[in-house]
């Protein structure tokens, strides 16, 4: 079975107005990239890069695939698109709670997930293997991280666009800083 992961539908699961997307961000794909190591599972977390100038970019962090979209491509495509092409799109598990995505996903013979019953589910099953192997646990390794609110707003910094042969990290704190920066205008109109 192989995972795509609504990557911004996921973080705006966990995350709370107010966290530092950055820094949050990082730490859930770390903390997902462990427990998918533990547990042997395949998995691609595909975030939008929709409204960002050129190319995508794909990387891995260990056994995590880490996907930003094409211009003018959303995350909900380039899932619907790698279901179409694969060879078995029954062994395809897309986890999302946007409903839209997920009826397009079946349409293709997707199975789907919503994230919280994924996150659920991935935390009960890698605390049992851990407990089976005999490790302590400790509550802040074994579920997604809970953020408490930030008191002020440390200034985002702004980051060039990268070239053409720029490295995935580069690109991965280009998309992060657009993200970010479009995340703080949304919150200062909601508020």
């Amino acid at each position: 079975m192989h995972y795509f992961i609504d990557g911004y539908n996921l973080m705006f699961r966990v995350l709370h107005v107010g966290d530092d997307l950055q820094s949050q961000r990082e730490q859930i794909i770390l903390d997902l990239n462990e427990k998918i190591q533990f547990l042997s599972l395949d998995v691609t977390i595909v975030f939008d890069a929709q409204y960002q100038y050129g190319g995508g970019s794909r990387s891995h962090l260990q056994y995590l695939e880490i996907c930003f979209t094409d211009e003018g491509e959303t995350a909900d495509d380039y899932i619907i698109s790698a279901i179409k092409a694969s060879s078995n799109p029954r062994a395809e598990i897309v986890i999302t709670s946007d409903k839209k995505l997920a009826w397009r996903a079946r349409r293709h013979l997707a199975k789907t997930e919503a994230v919280d019953a994924f996150l659920a589910q991935l935390n009960k099953r890698y605390r049992k293997i851990k407990q089976q192997k005999g490790e302590l646990l400790k509550t802040q390794k074994t579920s997604f991280p809970r953020t408490k609110p930030i008191k002020r707003e440390k200034p985002v910094e702004p980051v060039a666009e990268p070239s053409s042969e720029a490295s995935p990290e580069q690109c991965f704190q280009y998309y992060l800083y657009q993200f970010e920066k479009k995340y703080r205008e949304k919150q200062k109109d909601q508020e």
